[in-house]
């Protein structure tokens, strides 16, 4: 039996009315992640050290198309980063702003395509895209800058779901053509989007339109999403896998059905909001709440394969959305994480919506209070998210939300301590590896990050030494220790030959490193006289850095040394093009003028 319609008991509103609701609503509420700057939680990666965002030319284009980024592969999300590098350089306000307008259009197409569902009315779609534009859930996906994958795959995707179901009503098949587009985009967003094949025939079988016909039309967007799936397996990185301790199979159902409830509680209770929700102590027994979860799950599972329709397709549109997203495999080192919800929750609150519906025709005594509940409800919501948003301003103030709720957590102090090494803060940054060490004493970035900050900001190489060293014994492949182990025995230890050793092992790991190229043929061209192997380092670091006039000024003294004029003066030139501060003596010296 199909659901009653909203009654005359609630407000109507215009179709309009509801898109200039949901536009001033986000606009509103996230106007505060525009002002929010970078943190050190992923942006790092994405954005401030991409080489791949770093044009827009054909061979930038062909290397995203390339890339994997943290364990990920996504070229169109990089290109979106990239097309905001272009405008913005490294100014956060624009990629903030590219987030907001993508949720933004997210919320008005939930709207479009909630309104098309079947018995439902303008006020239940417009109750659930308000819901999905104000829940604070959705902030981790919106006012984080490396989560643009979030918002940029429902921005293909939802439209994608709206195609299928104009499709479902009047057969035409151009408009499939379209939704299997939008869908290649989705996954080349972001490798959730192999989902939707799935969506699309539970949202066939709740029109009550799964024929085989409508089933076998979705078989291209079968065989990308499973060509997708391959392609992220082979992507994920061992860094991407477990929490460095080892995940039985009850754990692992355990953590799974913790995931579906914990996020059920969050929509009603959104509270205890963070950036990072850790695994509890593997080596210990789970607490209770972990083992009873299945349990608790099977039970609710059951009560909603007896209720109506209308339960049953919400409350599966959220099981299914997450079904890839809760930790039945364990990846990464966070048991639950908010910017899963994202698509998820339409189902849910479109549910909501349905009951409030039902109540109102029935005409039950809780209908004078149900009004009242659902604004409360909002309200909840919007002053949850205006509460959030401000947390994602810098790292300092994200991983010292995390510490509140997480007081015993490492990478959360060593994040921190990351950033108060990045602002000059040399003591605090000091006060949080320590007790990062103390929490995980065989964690190999600890000591290096550590190090980095006796040698750089603290002014101790005695203590960087010995932090260098023991980052090496527990993980010794590490270019950038090596590299800056070297920089230490070359510049404060003076020692010439230990640097050399250093920056072969650099070279030896990665063969790319400019630094150690460059730093190398320094030490060649200052301490050895060794003008030919000097030479041969500034010209790697040349072509593996075009661009940058330091390379080119160091590669002009060795030509100067080597009494080679006319390549002298072609590179001191290059140097000074390219914004090298070229000292006047030499300039002058090789007949150049200003």
């Amino acid at each position: 039996m199909s659901q009653p319609l909203l009654s005359s008991s609630l407000p109507v509103f215009s179709t309009t009315f509801w898109r200039i609701v949901l536009a001033v609503a986000v606009l509103l509420l996230y106007s505060m992640a525009l002002f929010n700057g970078f943190t050190n939680w992923d942006d790092t990666d994405y954005v401030l050290q991409n080489p791949y965002i770093g044009g827009l030319s054909a061979t930038h284009l062909q290397a995203m198309f390339k890339a994997v980024v943290s364990s990920n592969y996504h070229p169109l999300t990089l290109l979106s980063l990239a097309i905001d590098n272009a405008i913005w350089k490294q100014n956060p306000f624009g990629y903030h702003l590219t987030n907001v307008l993508l949720h933004l259009a997210n919320t008005l197409f939930v709207f479009e395509i909630v309104r098309r569902w079947r018995d439902t009315s303008l006020q239940v779609a417009g109750f659930a895209a308000l819901c999905f534009a104000i829940h604070p859930l959705h902030v981790e996906s919106v006012a984080w800058i490396s989560e643009r994958k979030d918002v940029l795959y429902a921005f293909f995707m939802l439209p994608a779901l709206w195609c299928y179901g104009h499709y479902l009503k009047k057969q035409q098949g151009y408009i499939l053509i379209v939704a299997f587009l939008l869908f290649v985009l989705s996954v080349l967003s972001k490798p959730s989007g192999v989902i939707l094949p799935v969506l699309l025939c539970w949202l066939a079988c709740y029109e009550d339109k799964l024929t085989w016909r409508n089933f076998l039309v979705t078989f291209p967007f079968w065989v990308v999403a499973v060509a997708m799936g391959i392609i992220t397996l082979k992507t994920q990185s061992t860094t991407a896998l477990g929490d460095m301790q080892e995940v039985n199979l009850w754990q692992r159902l355990c953590f799974g059905a913790y995931g579906y409830l914990y996020y059920a509680f969050k929509l009603f209770f959104p509270f205890h909001l963070a950036a990072y929700h850790p695994y509890p102590d593997l080596s210990k027994p789970l607490e209770w709440y972990y083992w009873l979860s299945p349990v608790v799950l099977a039970v609710l599972l059951g009560a909603v394969q007896l209720s109506g329709r209308s339960t049953r397709f919400g409350w599966w549109w959220y099981g299914i959305n997450l079904a890839l997203m809760v930790q039945w495999v364990a990846v990464g080192s966070a048991v639950v994480a908010e910017r899963y919800t994202y698509i998820a929750y339409i189902g849910v609150f479109w549910w909501l919506g349905q009951q409030a519906t039902y109540i109102i025709a029935q005409k039950s005594a809780f209908k004078k209070w149900l009004l009242p509940l659902m604004l409360l409800l909002l309200l909840l919501y919007a002053v949850q998210t205006w509460r959030y948003i401000p947390l994602w301003s810098n790292s300092e103030v994200l991983w010292t939300n995390v510490l509140h709720y997480y007081p015993d957590n490492m990478l959360a102090y060593h994040n921190r301590g990351l950033y108060y090494s990045s602002v000059q803060e040399g003591e605090k940054a000091l006060a949080d590896y320590n007790r990062a060490i103390a929490i995980q004493p065989y964690y190999a970035p600890n000591y290096f990050n550590r190090a980095k900050n006796y040698h750089l900001i603290l002014n101790n190489p005695s203590a960087a030494l010995t932090d260098y060293e023991k980052s090496l014994s527990l993980q010794n492949r590490q270019p950038e220790v090596w590299y800056h182990l070297g920089n230490l025995y070359a510049y404060h230890f003076k020692n010439t030959e230990k640097a050399l050793a250093c920056y072969e092992q650099v070279l030896s790991i990665d063969p790319q490193h400019v630094g150690a190229w460059n730093n190398r043929g320094t030490l060649y061209l200052q301490d050895k006289k060794d003008y030919k192997r000097a030479l041969a380092d500034f010209n790697k670091a040349i072509a593996l850095a075009p661009n940058d006039g330091t390379y080119y000024y160091n590669r002009f003294i060795c030509y100067y040394m080597l009494g080679n004029t006319a390549a002298a003066r072609e590179n001191i030139v290059a140097a000074k093009r390219l914004g090298y501060a070229v000292p006047a003596q030499y300039w002058n010296e090789m007949g150049l003028s200003n």
